[in-house]
């Protein structure tokens, strides 16, 4: 996982991490700003998503690990609002949930091969990236009123900035981002040095290892997705 950004503009993108943590979509450090997203209640509304009726049932188990729905769901609102976030602009629910299954695959063999991080590790992380965070919302940019607002609408929520360092759901999802980015360094690490830089070779290998680690998995797609 990358490091606290040192600039304002970089703070914002990452300010994005606790909803992504909630998604899933954390890996290798993708961190995509919400700030962009039209409509208020946005935010709220993807988190409120997360929890209840058709959220809990899952969308996909890999190896025997739920995919909730939630986690479309809550894409759903925010695509609908204009948000740009994921690994590409206008995902559909099934190329996000294929996001999702790759995610789930990589940690999976993170915690194979021992990559998983220590709970000392994740919550100094979790910690760091709250301090991130209330640094930046304490500014006077148009980007920190718009995050100041967002995190307002999911007060008293396991996402509440408030108490993000401590929030099991927050916790988890950085321990993941963790263990992926863990072994998507291993990955790196076995191309020739020329190729460590190319961010082709890099997606190139990684997708391999995907490839390999989803044909070798029991995937069951639950969801009927459009």
């Amino acid at each position: 996982m990358r490091r606290i950004p040192t600039n304002r503009t970089s703070r914002s993108i990452f300010a994005a991490g606790t909803l992504l943590a909630a998604l899933g979509t954390l890996a290798g450090g993708a961190w995509y700003a919400l700030a962009g997203a039209s409509g208020d209640q946005s935010y709220g509304d993807a988190i409120r998503s997360l929890a209840g009726g058709e959220a809990d049932t899952p969308a996909a188990v890999v190896d025997g690990q739920a995919i909730p729905m939630s986690k479309i769901l809550a894409h759903r609102v925010l695509m609908a609002a204009g948000s740009d976030f994921g690994y590409q602009d206008g995902l559909d629910d099934q190329a996000y949930l294929d996001v999702l299954i790759d995610n789930q695959v990589l940690y999976q063999e993170a915690v194979r091969r021992g990559l998983m991080p220590s709970d000392e590790e994740v919550k100094a992380q979790a910690l760091a990236q709250k301090k991130g965070l209330q640094e930046f919302i304490r500014g006077d940019s148009p980007d920190a009123e718009k995050l100041r607002a967002q995190f307002a609408q999911v007060k008293g929520t396991p996402y509440d900035l408030d108490t993000y360092d401590l929030s099991s759901v927050i916790l988890d999802g950085v321990r993941q981002s963790i263990a992926i980015n863990a072994i998507r360094v291993q990955i790196i690490q076995t191309l020739p040095r020329s190729e460590q830089g190319s961010p082709e070779a890099v997606g190139k290998a990684v997708a391999g290892v995907i490839a390999d680690l989803r044909a070798k998995a029991d995937v069951h797609v639950v969801a009927k997705l459009p």
